[in-house]
């Protein structure tokens, strides 16, 4: 399986990359700490999964969800947050 990790605090997509990639199966296939960095990897890299953080600096991690999942409907896409807010985390 081919991930690409969303996360802008560099430390935490430091120790995602890390934990993720020592996992039996698990590929990464990329990771960025901005949304647009994601988008523009996605045009030439193919990836089952996307982990994305909600909290993202200027696109969000949900405009990036839905851009991806437009872009690549065929792909996956799990979400990470600390927001404690129902409201962010289940947009309609």
């Amino acid at each position: 399986m081919r991930l690409i990790i969303v996360e802008d605090d560099r430390i935490l997509l430091q120790s995602l990359n890390l934990l993720l990639s020592g996992e039996p199966g698990i590929e990464i296939a990329g990771a960025y700490k901005t949304a647009e960095e994601a988008l523009a990897a996605l045009e030439h890299t193919r990836a089952d999964i996307m982990l994305v953080d909600l909290g993202l600096p200027e696109m969000s991690g949900v405009e990036l969800i839905l851009k991806a999942g437009a872009l690549r409907p065929e792909m996956d896409i799990l979400v990470h947050t600390i927001s404690e807010e129902r409201s962010s985390v289940f947009q309609p």
